[in-house]
């Protein structure tokens, strides 16, 4: 059957919120139409049309694909580390390209995407899947709406059920029919969406089953539930529910005064739904994210996408009842890279390479004076011809001949090992670090349209320069992001195990993917290294004892571990990033919002390290050079001692000021709301593992010297 072109059941999404903490594919989103559930990557009809191209050309030169994905209006991302990183995180040995998630407008007249560029639309289906009829309070699944509006008006106006509406009806005599406009087409009443919804800890999320908890709940009305309720293995009210939820005459606010009914003559009566939110319910497994939509060019989708029964895989675990408006729906887990040139980590460039199997032969001819780089290309490349010498000419091509004759270290050794995933992300920020302070600036700026720094080290007074290793102004970066998998119920992160267990944001076999979405932004930052033995000779004081010795539950004991693990160190870089961020929104006007951290903490000797990058991206405020005006001399060494000086005093002293734990877990001491937190979209570390006193306690501060010396009132000296 042919339905109308997708011009009704569009709206836009920012691409950034699909790639974001709180949304990607498995997310609840609310729109105009009501909340939908993002179907998993295989939907996104921009990666459908990615994949045929990297298919199609896999075994062309990467420039070559490029341009097939140009054409289609499609951009791979040039973050090799990324792409390799996530190859090994989730088992992808086939993964050949970060996909960059294309920018779709919507037009606002007509609300058709423009340009045509439907299908590199993202698909989604409505979750939760009952409409309630607010006049009749009649209650039924999408499918059943959809099958009472085709018989109402017939096959020809199946188009115009969205979104989902009753058809109205009159009765003339014995006859009832359709109510129609002056242009014959039907009219109809708008349902309203349940925002019932029930979801599990393994990620898993279902529709709620009025009619079969109707039946539980008649045939349980007393029994003090124990275990979970096997509420989906069990029949239905009756063979024909007619379910209605209406409000009770009482004054009872809530679900407490609503009454569950089915009006099927000789079902029985209703049931209160107090307590709803109570009952424990057996998970049946169900992944609705990964129901096949059918054609994004038309809206009505395939008829399995509202089936009642989505995909399903075995659980053992319990269902809670929440709302859809709930904060514990969706939870991200993502990775995001810091883009470094590959000619820092390897021999070559594979931008260089591919111009080279192209044009070799020129090159040759052209004379290039390097018997080795003639070797080393024949080596990887063969002997091919080449048309042109266009890699002479490409921003890599002096460093990748500087990388044949420096021979600089392979890199990526080992991405194949089993490694815990919060090792994972040490060790690949790590890289980031050892380049960021241990290259000069001329080596990391051979590609400076994606990475550009400026060693600032010297603009520091000589007070503070003895504490920092290396201090950078970043001109420009590029910070790609990508989604590992998400959770419901509860966040997965590498500090903080618990029971609860990831989604993948795929339904293919792990070898079958070839492309995955990313966002890429650009923008500046400051990037502080740390003096590793200025660091190491802060010592901890009773507070942090006391807080290490705590009991506390089985999620909040690896937050805890993480603390121990890293000690000082982990407390005074943090605690350093949040004071500069927060001076930064009192010096320049920056909210905190638009700021955000990357930290390079470890305590291990293999990968030691002790930074953080306070960066900016593209459309905060700040990106536009605002933020690395700081890093002048004249602005650099204020920034720091103010911030030092502000972080002595709270307007919550002395109670912050002699916390002996606070904030999430009681992981915070000398820091709150008003002296150290900052927005949560900015903090990597849900604002835990922050104490003012230990960078600015008059006795055992670390930068104790700097705020106090040479003055009795604890005021800094201006420079």
């Amino acid at each position: 059957m042919s339905f109308s072109k997708n011009n009704q059941a569009n709206e836009s999404l920012s691409q950034y919120k699909l790639l974001s903490a709180y949304g990607g594919a498995g997310s609840l989103l609310h729109t105009q139409y009501g909340s939908i559930i993002v179907s998993c990557i295989e939907e996104w009809g921009f990666l459908e049309i990615a994949m045929d191209e990297v298919v199609e050309q896999d075994q062309e030169p990467q420039k070559n694909i490029d341009k097939g994905l140009a054409k289609k209006g499609l951009q791979r991302s040039r973050d090799w580390r990324l792409l390799q990183d996530l190859k090994s995180r989730k088992r992808l040995p086939n993964l050949h390209s970060l996909i960059l998630i294309p920018s779709i407008e919507v037009n606002e007249h007509s609300n058709r995407i423009q340009n045509d560029g439907t299908p590199l639309a993202i698909s989604s289906t409505f979750l939760p899947k009952n409409f309630i009829d607010e006049q009749s309070k009649a209650l039924k699944s999408y499918k059943e709406w959809f099958a009472d509006w085709k018989r109402a008006v017939g096959r020809d106006d199946l188009n115009l059920f969205f979104p989902p509406k009753r058809a109205l009806t009159r009765k003339v005599g014995d006859e009832v029919s359709v109510q129609r406009d002056q242009k014959g087409k039907p009219n109809g009443t708008v349902l309203k969406q349940d925002n019932v919804i029930l979801i599990c800890e393994h990620g898993h999320i279902s529709s709620f089953p009025w009619a079969k908890y109707l039946r539980w709940k008649r045939e349980n009305p007393h029994v003090k539930q124990e275990g979970f309720a096997d509420i989906f293995g069990a029949s239905t009210c009756c063979s024909k529910p007619d379910i209605s939820i209406k409000d009770s005459q009482g004054n009872t606010a809530g679900f407490d005064g609503k009454f569950l009914n089915c009006n099927n003559k000789g079902c029985g009566s209703g049931v209160s739904l107090k307590g709803l939110f109570n009952i424990k319910v057996k998970c049946p497994g169900h992944k609705p994210w990964e129901v096949e939509t059918g054609d994004n060019r038309y809206y009505s989708g395939n008829d399995n996408a509202r089936d009642k029964e989505p995909p399903t895989e075995a659980c053992d675990r319990s269902m809670k009842v929440v709302l859809t408006t709930g904060n514990n729906l969706y939870f991200s887990r993502s990775i995001s890279s810091i883009y470094m040139p590959e000619v820092l980590y390897k021999r070559y460039s594979e931008e260089i390479l591919d111009l080279l199997r192209e044009q070799s032969q020129k090159l040759f001819e052209a004379g290039i004076p390097s018997d080795s780089i003639k070797a080393i290309a024949i080596k990887y490349i063969g002997k091919e011809k080449f048309e042109d010498v266009e890699a002479i000419s490409h921003p890599l091509w002096e460093a990748t001949v500087r990388g044949f004759q420096d021979g600089l270290p392979e890199g990526e050794a080992g991405t194949d090992q089993e490694i815990d995933q919060a090792e994972r992300d040490v060790q690949f920020r790590h890289k980031e670090f050892n380049i960021l302070t241990s290259r000069s600036d001329d080596d990391i700026n051979v590609d400076k349209d994606r990475l550009f720094v400026k060693d600032v080290t010297e603009n520091l007074t000589s007070d503070l320069r003895g504490f920092f290793r290396k201090v950078l102004r970043i001109d420009q970066l590029m910070l790609t992001t990508t989604q590992l998998d998400f959770s419901r119920d509860r966040p997965v992160d590498a500090d903080a195990g618990t029971n609860v267990k990831p989604q993948n944001i795929f339904r293919s076999f792990p070898q079958d993917v070839r492309v995955y979405p990313a966002v890429e932004s650009f923008g500046e930052g400051i990037f502080f290294a740390f003096d590793e033995e200025q660091l190491e000779q802060v010592a901890l004081d009773h507070r942090f004892h006391k807080m290490f010795s705590r009991q506390l539950d089985t999620f909040g004991q690896t937050s805890q571990k993480h603390a121990i693990d890293n000690g000082n160190a982990l407390y005074i870089v943090h605690t350093f990033s949040h004071l500069v961020m927060r001076e930064l929104e009192f010096q320049c006007g920056y909210p905190t919002a638009s700021l955000s951290e990357r930290l390079y903490i470890s305590a291990n000797d293999d990968t030691k390290m002790y930074g953080v990058l306070v960066y900016t991206s593209e459309g905060a405020e700040g990106s536009m050079g605002g933020l690395i005006a700081q890093t002048r001399q004249e602005n650099l060494n204020v920034l720091l001692k103010r911030a030092f000086e502000r972080a002595t005093i709270c307007s919550s002293d002395p109670l912050c000021w002699e916390s002996e734990g606070q904030g999430l877990f009681e992981l915070n001491l000398a820091s709150c709301f008003s002296c150290g937190l900052v927005s949560e979209t900015s903090c990597e570390k849900r604002n835990m593992f922050l104490d003012r006193r230990i960078l600015v306690d008059e006795d055992l501060g670390l930068f104790k010297r700097v705020i106090y010396q040479g003055s009795e009132t604890g005021c800094i000296q201006e420079t």
